[in-house]
């Protein structure tokens, strides 16, 4: 009775212990959230605004950023839809990143543009000082 008074907790914290882990090939899931972010943006640039940048290119940087690869996403992405309403959270949390980073990235692009602005009009103001000047 004694041995099982000891044995039942350590069966229970072995039996837990083994949730935890992940099987072969997946992700942890911080690491599988921030791939699945970043690839969504990629997935979401137009050709026009990727230019001459090869979308493929972008891919292989990020699953190297996050030393993955595209069949370790893959089997996470499958192991990770199993659990649909974890999954849900998770394109929540997916859907905020991407979110956020759309709204900071427009942000840029409107100081960049405004700063073109601003500097094409100090341009064509010294210009126009300039004639003055030489009309003089």
């Amino acid at each position: 009775m004694k041995t099982l008074k000891y044995l039942l907790p350590l069966l229970l914290l072995i039996f837990a212990a083994c949730e935890d882990e992940l099987p072969e090939g997946v992700l942890a899931e911080d690491t599988y959230t921030a791939l699945f972010s970043e690839l969504l943006v990629v997935d979401r640039i137009s050709d026009n605004q990727l230019g001459s940048v090869n979308r493929q290119h972008l891919i292989d940087e990020i699953y190297e950023e996050h030393n993955a690869t595209e069949e370790e996403f893959r089997i996470s992405h499958h192991y990770y839809q199993q659990q649909p309403e974890r999954q849900l959270q998770r394109i929540d949390e997916i859907h905020e990143f991407v979110s956020s980073e759309r709204d900071t990235i427009q942000a840029s692009l409107r100081k960049y543009e405004d700063d073109i602005r601003a500097r094409e009009r100090a341009e064509a103001d010294s210009l126009e000082a300039l004639d003055q000047e030489s009309d003089n």
